[in-house]
This record gives structure tokens, C-alpha cells and sequence, in this order.
């Protein structure tokens, strides 16, 4: 049984918002100071390189919406990032998040913006 995440990265660095693919801290999202999530702590956690490298996601677009606004991620959009789904056979909780290993992913696809709308209360 597959189960789908959500992650907010850069497809053609793998960067997240926090850190890079490489599990090295760079804080890239502190650079947008009126980002909803800019001035969340993302203290390392070694679990995420237990028995290969683990990237953190959403299991659901509720707690993604919780992260970022609409507005967040058309901006992020317009530097290279998206949001995207990923199907995995199985995942983990580290520190409260999901996370994955990407190269057990079935599925890494950009949700389309009807999806993003719709969830964030958009028409």
C-alpha cells in the first residue's frame, strides 16, 4: 500500500526550504521574512540520515496549508520551487514530520494548482 506526502522543494536541486539534499542546513527559507513558516526551527535531528538519507514532508495538504499560505508558494514557485506529491511504499515520523527515502518513491509529481486552489481555499 502506497501512502502520498507532500513536500515543498526545488526539482532540480532536491533543496528544501531548510535544508539541502544533502541533509546540510542552509535556512534558504529565512530569507523571506513574511513567509508563514520563515522563523520555524529546524533544529538537525541525525534520524534523518538512519539508514539513508530521509527528506521531510506532509502527509496530508492540511498540515502542508499550515506551513504555507497561497501566496508562499506562488512566490517560492516563481524561484524554481513547487509543491509536489510523492507516492512512497513506506515512510516515517522524525520529529513529527514524515519523511521519506526518495529513492523508494513510486511517484514524485507537481501537484497541479487546481489542487493547490482548491486547498487553499482559492477558486
Amino acid at each position: 500500500m502506497t501512502r502520498t506526502l507532500y513536500r515543498v522543494e526545488n526539482p532540480h536541486t532536491m533543496q528544501g526550504l531548510w535544508y539541502d539534499r544533502y541533509a546540510r542546513y542552509n535556512g534558504f527559507i529565512r530569507q523571506f521574512g513574511d513567509a508563514l513558516c520563515h522563523d520555524v526551527p529546524m533544529d538537525f535531528d541525525p534520524q534523518f540520515l538512519t539508514e539513508g538519507n530521509w527528506f521531510s514532508a506532509c502527509d496530508n495538504l492540511a498540515d502542508m496549508s499550515n506551513w504555507f499560505s497561497l501566496s508562499d508558494l506562488k512566490r517560492l514557485h516563481s524561484i524554481g520551487y513547487d509543491l509536489y506529491r510523492i507516492e512512497v511504499p513506506t515512510y516515517r515520523t522524525i520529529n513529527g514530520h514524515a519523511a521519506f527515502l526518495r529513492e523508494s518513491a513510486t511517484l514524485i509529481e507537481r501537484a497541479p494548482m487546481a489542487l493547490i486552489n482548491s486547498e487553499w481555499g482559492q477558486a
